[in-house]
Formats: structure tokens, sequence, C-alpha cells
């Protein structure tokens, strides 16, 4: 065989080194494809199970549809549903003329988090022997010093996560081992167990049948939803002046 047949026996320089520059790029495009699946099915898998029809299978969707278009229909009013409460919270139906904030600390974006907004006017106003609930408290007593250093109020705060007794905290500001619920008993959450109380047995226990709480503050985690349709349902805001609240719009 000649020189020029070299290049048949493995001997030229270039071609097998190109093969295997080819071979190690299609390697790294299906290591890259296959993690950007991964994460796809991490953060859609709920989705994904629902539009094939995976897992448990509806045999009737909402007025009679299949699987799929019930779930569109469901996540439609899902967000026309966010849609109205985000509207809301971002044009006020009424006017406040005079709002004060209280509580809150700055984080590392330098934005304040946990403050509260009550309107003192137009309104009922803060009476001259106020009272707080503060429900959701998590350690972090700015929101209760605040309001009581700046109007006087007597503050009542619960939280059952804590892993505190019953104590006075300070001057003004009582502190109790329970949670707000729609319900009166205890529930399991990670090995602990946790007193619950509906709003009128907190208030029936705490002497305050005949008065009117100046502000209730929950910051409870996403279980305002539940509580809020028991106070409803029992009329309790009708003795309730300011209601500060802070929503969890988060879901699975």
């Amino acid at each position: 065989m000649g020189k020029h047949d070299d290049r048949f026996l493995g001997r030229s320089p270039r071609v097998f080194p190109m093969c295997r520059r080819f071979a190690g790029v299609v390697t790294y495009s299906g290591v890259v494809v296959g993690m950007a699946f991964l994460v796809c099915c991490v953060f859609w898998m709920t989705d994904f199970r629902r539009w094939g029809n995976f897992g448990v299978r509806e045999t009737a969707g909402v007025g009679g549809r299949s699987g799929v278009d019930s779930f569109l229909l469901l996540r439609e009013r899902e967000r026309a549903s966010y849609n109205r409460l985000m509207h809301y919270i971002l044009h006020p139906q009424a006017p406040c003329l005079t709002q004060k904030i209280f509580g809150g600390k700055r984080g590392k974006n330098k934005k304040l988090d946990g403050d509260k907004v009550v309107c003192l006017e137009p309104g009922p106003g803060i009476s001259e022997e106020c009272i707080v609930y503060s429900f959701g408290v998590a350690d972090e007593w700015s929101f209760e010093e605040s309001i009581r250093d700046k109007l006087g109020c007597r503050v009542f705060a619960f939280d059952p996560s804590m892993g505190a007794t019953d104590h006075l905290h300070s001057d003004g500001i009582s502190f109790y081992d329970a949670g707000l619920g729609e319900f009166d008993g205890k529930i399991k959450v990670n090995g602990g167990t946790w007193k619950m109380r509906t709003l009128d047995s907190i208030v029936r226990e705490l002497g305050h049948s005949n008065r009117t709480i100046d502000v209730l503050k929950m910051d409870i985690e996403g279980a305002e939803y539940v509580v809020l349709e028991d106070i409803l349902a029992k009329g309790l805001l009708n003795r309730v002046n300011h209601l500060c609240v802070e929503l969890h719009l988060g879901h699975s």
C-alpha cells in the first residue's frame, strides 16, 4: 500500500480527534437537556400529572367536563379570583386620610417586613383604653412594642409555635401559648402539640366579652382563610375596629 493509504490505517492526525470532539459535544448536550428535563419535572410535575390524567383519575370534571377541561377551568377561576383580590388590595375602596405604620424590620434587601398599617381617620380610630390582639409573633415583637409605645394599647399576643409558656413579655404585652383557629382543641405540628382557640373563645377567656378589639392582627401562615370564615360566620368583626391581615397566596 502507498503512503496515501495510511489515512485508512488510523495514522491521520485529524479524523479521530474530530470524532472525539463531536462525541464530547453530543454527550455534553445530552447532559444539559437531561438536567433541564429534571428541573421541569420538579417544578411542573403536579401540572403534568393533571394534564396527563395520571394518578387519581376523575371520571367526571366540573359540570361533567373531562379531566383536562376541568383543570383548565379551575386554573381560569383561580386566576380570576387572584386578579380580583389583587385589584382590591391595590385599589382601596375607602380612602385613608391618616394612617400609622407599626412594627416591621428591614431585611437584607432593605425592605420593611412585618409592618402593619392602621387607618386612624376616617373611621373608628383608636379608643383611649385600646386593646390589641396579635396572632403570630415568631419571637419578633416590633409590632406589639410599637403599637403599645405609640398608642398606649394593651397588647395580647398569641403564638403556639414559639415553645414558650404564657408570660408577661413586657409592660403592657401579655403572651399566650395558643393559636387562632376555627375550632377549640389541639393539633400535632412537627412533632409538637399546639393549643388552638377560636376568636370568640379567646375573647371570653380574657374577659373581653363586653369590649371592642381596637386592632386585630393576624399573621398565621395561610390559616387566615378558614379563620376569617369562622369569624365572619359568627359576626365577630362587628366587635373589631381595625383588621390587619398578612395574606399568604402560595398554593401547591
